[in-house]
């Protein structure tokens, strides 16, 4: 019950969000051709008590809800589409899902994922906590459908996105420095974090859903 309650109240908020992103589009800036455009912004990072919330029942949620489960890897370096983070990726493995085979090239969109320009003085754009997906590296996807034929699929409902790459990742702790109590940090902060987080909390609850997600897929696919 209380994962629908935050979904919610997450959507209404980014709906709002979002209004206010589009009356400010005049303010749009490609940053595509930038190597570092991720730079431009902030991201929000999440605390323990958090990560506990929305990770209750979510392993179950995501094995199954998701309309396809993927190994892929990433085959290019994020684009911004306006007002979303578009990533590009070939599929490696499929261990659930119809009419998609390895060795397609399809572009995952996050849910939530959106651009906000000049929201709170500054340009956000939320990755659902998680970093966006690194060129070479391979990653295990909940994905919950394709967008109207066009080979974009989009995770499904999840404040924590459901991307979760193979191997390790350091991931710094970081602390937001805003007064307002608005929990985003520089992304230059974390570009080379797997997660986005406030406290050890979070990172030990985030780390223990991914590791427990890829044991439980190779262990139910094992020949």
């Amino acid at each position: 019950m209380i994962n629908k309650i935050i979904i919610i109240i997450m959507s209404v908020l980014y709906g709002a969000a979002l209004i206010t992103g589009i009356s400010n589009s005049k303010n749009y800036t490609d940053f595509n051709s930038e190597e570092n455009k991720l730079e431009h912004f902030e991201v929000g990072i999440i605390e323990g008590s958090l990560a506990s919330a929305v990770t209750e029942d979510l392993e179950s949620r995501l094995t199954e809800q998701s309309a396809y489960i993927l190994k892929v890897k990433c085959i290019q370096n994020v684009e911004l589409d306006f007002l979303c983070a578009t990533e590009k990726v070939e599929v490696v493995d499929v261990y659930k899902g119809n009419n998609i085979e390895k060795g397609d090239r399809i572009s995952v969109i996050r849910n939530s994922s959106r651009l906000f320009y000049n929201l709170q003085d500054f340009d956000s754009i939320n990755l659902e906590f998680v970093n966006v997906m690194k060129p070479g590296k391979e990653y295990l996807v909940f994905l919950e459908k394709e967008i109207y034929d066009t080979g974009v699929y989009r995770t499904g409902d999840s404040i924590i996105s459901p991307i979760f790459m193979y191997g390790e990742a350091e991931n710094a702790i970081v602390h937001s420095e805003h007064d307002d109590g608005c929990q985003s940090v520089p992304y230059a902060l974390v570009k080379d974090n797997e997660f986005f987080v406030a406290d050890e909390e979070a990172l030990r609850i985030i780390e223990e859903l991914k590791y427990n997600m890829i044991d439980s897929v190779i262990e139910r696919n094992r020949c």
